[in-house]
């Protein structure tokens, strides 16, 4: 699977051929991921977190599908876990439907684990001239970045690199690295100074609603100077001390902004 990458908004100087006022979408629909097996994300639940359907239709298999992570997946409890440095994903015990005169036909569905970090799904007995949906929900799950015009450099774009979670006695924040390209990646308000040129390393710090379970980006610091910086790697000590660890073309002191 292939996703395409959008169009820029705002290309070139040419204020013609800008676009502007374009909507934001509820849901995007991939279609044909695999033979007659479509992939759609959408937001969902009370918090709008987000989540996803496999829309499997007439003549499509569910036992086709496959999800390759970068790490070893496990089941638990029938969640699909996957962790990287600490850091948990999970993906909840699927449920599996069938719509039906207006209402809809529950099917039995669960994950499946396969080597090399593969998951897919096993599915009960369903209507085969019917569509059938397998809506997971991921449960750690956060948007973060900016929406509008790239700095000028070449084929990059805001990009998280590393994740780590700090200790539970200090909250149990999560520290994301990567690299700010877009002009209006978010500042957050956090006092740590915004984005500069050409492309900053950047780590974020998200912290979790204990009552809703969903997160939120609480502070934002930036690390560059006039050339092109990127955070590679980040980790967190038992104190809270956070280490990050990257590169940078800046000729200056790279310095946290």
């Amino acid at each position: 699977m292939r996703l395409q990458r959008p169009n820029r908004g705002f290309p070139g100087r040419d204020a013609s051929r800008w676009v502007r006022g374009v909507a934001h979408d509820a849901r995007i629909r991939y279609q044909g991921v695999c033979p007659g097996i479509d992939l759609m994300f959408r937001r969902g639940g009370g918090d709008g977190r987000l989540e996803y359907d496999w829309v499997v239709a007439l003549g499509g298999d569910p036992r086709e599908i496959r999800v390759k992570f970068d790490r070893a997946a496990d089941l638990r409890d029938g969640d699909l876990i996957v962790v990287r440095n600490g850091f948990e994903w999970r993906h909840r015990k699927p449920e599996a439907y069938q719509p039906a005169g207006g209402g809809e036909t529950q099917v039995t569905a669960a994950f499946r684990v396969y080597a090399k970090g593969e998951s897919g799904f096993e599915v009960g007995r369903s209507v085969r001239t019917r569509t059938l949906i397998i809506d997971p929900v991921l449960a750690s799950s956060l948007n973060f970045g900016g929406i509008g015009v790239e700095s000028l450099v070449a084929g990059v774009g805001d990009m998280g690199n590393a994740i780590a979670l700090g200790p539970a006695s200090l909250g149990g924040n999560i520290y994301v690295a990567g690299v700010a390209a877009t002009l209006d990646f978010p500042p957050n308000d956090s006092g740590f100074g915004v984005h500069k040129q050409g492309t900053d390393a950047f780590v974020a710090v998200a912290s979790k609603d204990p009552t809703l379970g969903s997160l939120s980006i609480s502070a934002v610091y930036f690390l560059g100077g006039s050339g092109d910086d990127a955070a590679t790697g980040v980790a967190i000590d038992s104190e809270g001390n956070v280490y990050v660890t990257g590169y940078t073309d800046s000729s200056e002191q790279t310095t946290v902004g």
